[in-house]
């Protein structure tokens, strides 16, 4: 009676650590598309960045040409 019970218990906790694996593998594919996401997302923004700076400057080049008037 109790072989069976322990062998019911660890076919449960057999299937609970299957599932367990399943979802961490789940989590990493996860983590690293979200990963890959972040890697463009910072590119874009670093571009983006640069563009504001480069029409900042020509802004402010232009300010002082029309304050020199």
């Amino acid at each position: 009676m109790k072989k069976a019970a322990y062998e019911d218990e660890i076919a449960e906790l057999e299937c609970t650590i299957g599932e367990i694996q399943q979802q961490e593998a789940d989590l990493q594919e996860q983590m690293k598309e979200q990963c890959e996401e972040y890697k463009e997302l910072i590119t874009e923004k670093m571009a983006r960045d640069m563009e504001i700076a480069a029409y900042r400057a020509l802004v402010e080049n232009e300010e002082e040409r029309l304050c020199n008037l």
